[in-house]
């Protein structure tokens, strides 16, 4: 990851990728020394610092080329008063070498520093024997024949021009692409690092606090304050010489400050914002516009609506209360975010949603109907929104006839609307919706069919039907009984419903189903196969 950020760095400031000697010189000058001093087997060139690493690119602290066979080198660096430490890196390429060759290096580097005062530096080297005391001991400064990166690192170094030196004792006459990088640290400074100035964090996550501490500070107060409030402490005595702090969010929303309070000095963070995610919802997806709605995120003096166009959102609108109509013929697009607004900053942004993968249509969510076991129908109508309807129908259509069941006018006390029909008439009945907009559109839900026997009608299925499995029946029957080949009756019950089911245990056969009203007169029979 750090690796595609000096990448993506590098190319928007070059307009072309780094070579992979500069990526790695780079990630080396800006890592933090772990384990033993300098460089050791265990931890290598130290701790990844991708913050230092964006640094010596932001600052150009870096050089780059190529140098042939028996070339020397060198590039000067200014090192400045209250240097605190100051890294030198070294990478190069080295081609593969033949096979069975004992030729360790067939493009080998060296890297020195001559100081103001006209001492040399040598980078860091490493016992390289076999044995587990050699591989143990402290780095020392030497040559070093073995590796194609080296390091320099001095401590306090005196202020002036520091002469770096590469000197190439190549084995063949290639140019041998090399970079160099330099990363210097002040003394006497606190600073923070994170959260980066109007980085925006969610709610009750745990981020982890980082600041830079040259100043021999040891120990102090960390606080908070929101929208330029009163201070609120986080934790008392804090170990500053560690650099960082977990800090579990509070629920706030706004711009917010950090502030690490040391002996009579207060070193405050640059703003960055703290907020709840929107959640966003689809109200309405119709053919002309599409209703968008979230939460109100507290404190925020706006929200950015942005939609994706040509691969890259974009703002599409600027709102202070939180639903937004999208015109269709003005934008076209299925992918949406938003994003609360504070003041001049910007919180969390919500997730990206697909207003067709959502299950909205134009008002509503679905249009259910069903016939329940006290043989009435059960309509439910579910809205995506409220907003703009002056009125709901529930239709009921027989052939050409169309019958208005019920009529709803706002407010409607839930989204959910839930009525009954209870006059049931013999047929195929077809239900839906009307739902009337205030600007006199008309909108209908999906067909729900639904077929009401007559009195004397039976419907059997599966016929024939498997033993050990359900017979289904639709009539209006009170009774029902099952009569074998005999003219025995051998099953009777009552009819639970107009569709009702019975479990069959019966021998393989013919049988006859018949169905009797409340006076058990015959309404209808059927005969039907047991296999």
């Amino acid at each position: 990851g750090t690796v595609a950020l000096i990448q993506d760095f590098y190319f928007k400031n070059n307009n072309n990728m780094p070579l992979f000697p500069l990526v790695k010189s780079i990630l080396i000058a800006g890592s933090e020394d772990v384990g033993p001093q300098h460089i050791d087997f265990s931890s290598g060139y130290g701790k990844l610092n991708a913050l230092n690493s964006l640094v010596i690119l932001d600052d150009n602290t870096f050089e780059e080329g190529f140098v042939s066979e028996g070339e020397t080198i060198t590039h000067s660096v200014i090192v400045s008063e209250n240097t605190n430490s100051l890294k030198v890196a070294l990478s190069w390429l080295d081609n593969e070498s033949s096979p069975g060759s004992n030729q360790l290096l067939n493009n080998n580097l060296n890297l020195s520093l001559l100081a103001p005062d006209g001492t040399i530096y040598n980078p860091w080297v490493l016992n390289s024997m076999a044995s587990t005391a050699a591989l143990n001991e402290i780095a020392v400064r030497g040559v070093d024949v073995l590796n194609t990166s080296e390091l320099i690192t001095l401590e306090n170094p005196v202020p002036g021009e520091y002469i770096i030196t590469i000197v190439s004792d190549s084995q063949n006459t290639n140019q041998v692409p090399y970079a160099v990088s330099y990363y210097m640290e002040e003394s006497g400074v606190f600073e923070w690092q994170y959260p980066l100035e109007n980085e925006s964090l969610s709610n009750a996550t745990f981020p982890v606090l980082r600041w830079k501490n040259t100043a021999d500070l040891t120990n102090g107060n960390l606080s908070y304050r929101l929208n330029s409030g009163p201070w609120i402490l986080i934790s008392e005595n804090i170990n500053l010489v560690d650099e960082k702090f977990l800090w579990e969010l509070p629920i706030i929303n706004g711009n917010v400050e950090l502030r690490i309070s040391s002996g009579t000095e207060n070193y405050i963070s640059k703003s960055f914002q703290i907020s709840d995610e929107p959640q966003l919802n689809v109200q309405f997806n119709c053919d002309d516009s599409v209703g968008l709605t979230w939460n109100v995120i507290p404190n925020a003096t706006g929200y950015e609506v942005k939609s994706l166009i040509n691969n890259t959102f974009e703002t599409i609108a600027t709102v202070t209360e939180p639903n937004f109509i999208n015109s269709t013929s003005e934008n076209n697009t299925e992918y949406f975010n938003v994003t609360p607004i504070f003041g001049n900053s910007t919180g969390v942004v919500s997730n990206t949603l697909n207003i067709n993968n959502t299950g909205v249509s134009c008002y509503f969510r679905g249009f259910f109907a069903f016939l329940t076991d006290t043989n009435d129908i059960a309509i439910n109508l579910e809205l995506s929104t409220a907003i703009n309807i002056a009125q709901i129908q529930f239709v009921k259509s027989i052939g050409s006839e169309q019958i208005v069941i019920n009529t709803l006018s706002p407010p409607f006390n839930d989204l959910s609307i839930s009525i009954r029909d209870t006059l049931l008439l013999s047929g195929n009945n077809t239900y839906f919706a009307k739902i009337f907009l205030e600007d006199g559109t008309i909108i209908e839900t999906n067909l729900v069919d639904l077929f009401i026997p007559k009195d004397e009608e039976l419907i059997l299925y599966p016929n024939p039907v498997q033993n050990g499995f359900s017979l289904n029946f639709i009539s209006k029957g009170v009774t029902f009984q099952i009569i074998d080949f005999s003219g025995k009756v051998i099953i009777e019950d009552n009819v639970l419903a107009i569709e009702d089911f019975i479990g069959i245990n019966l021998s393989q056969g013919i049988y006859v189903f018949q169905i009797l009203d409340v006076n058990k007169k015959p309404l209808s029979a059927k005969r039907f196969i047991v296999r």
